[in-house]
């Protein structure tokens, strides 16, 4: 067994994540965008030759709906997502409160979401519908892309409901921290709170 280790990165990673081919490592952190380091270059898994897919905006900036002379904030990201066949790459930014989504080997953007209210977290593609791409925000909303139509495809899923029925109604879910989509098409959210 052999441990190789990638870097130096920009800044701070968040996360980093095999793609379901092996052939690729995406990396996101406290940057603009994704790294993704690929298994067969001369140097497997180098930062220097990475691909560097980007959210396209100037970092720092203000969050979106902030006020004048709020503080900046660094553009970053803590999630990502391979699609199943290792063609497409999402990325998540809670800072921006935006989705993207890459076309890997044209090293292109396919989709930008920035109708977020809250931070984008979580993403997961569908197992049995590679080109479907399921998003959370932080509480209580989830997104739905079906990449194959672009924006126009773009769907929020109803509000989710913590629990407490005959208690005045829904409750905002805890920030969601983990996401999924099942082979059936079922959209899964863990939360900070222990729920899925």
């Amino acid at each position: 067994t052999r441990t190789a280790a990638a870097g130096p990165l920009p800044a701070p990673a968040n996360l980093a994540l095999p793609s379901p081919d092996g052939g690729a490592v995406a990396v996101v952190g406290d940057w603009d965008g994704v790294l993704v380091l690929r298994a067969s270059d001369p140097n497997p898994y180098s930062v220097r030759d990475a691909l560097a897919l980007s959210f396209g905006v100037a970092s720092p900036r203000r969050l979106p709906g902030g006020r004048a002379g709020a503080p900046r904030v660094d553009v970053g990201s803590q999630y990502c997502a391979w699609s199943p066949d290792s063609s497409l790459l999402a990325a998540t930014s809670d800072a921006l409160r935006a989705a993207f989504v890459w076309h890997v080997e044209r090293g292109t953007p396919l989709l930008r979401v920035e109708a977020c209210a809250r931070p984008a977290l979580a993403a997961a593609f569908a197992p049995s519908l590679p080109a479907t791409l399921a998003f959370a925000e932080a509480a209580r909303r989830a997104w739905v892309a079906d990449l194959r139509h672009g924006p126009r495809a773009l769907a929020k899923l109803p509000p989710v409901d913590a629990g407490g029925e005959g208690d005045g109604g829904p409750r905002a879910l805890p920030r969601v921290v983990g996401f999924g989509v099942t082979p059936s098409g079922r959209v899964l959210a863990a939360t900070r709170a222990g729920l899925v």
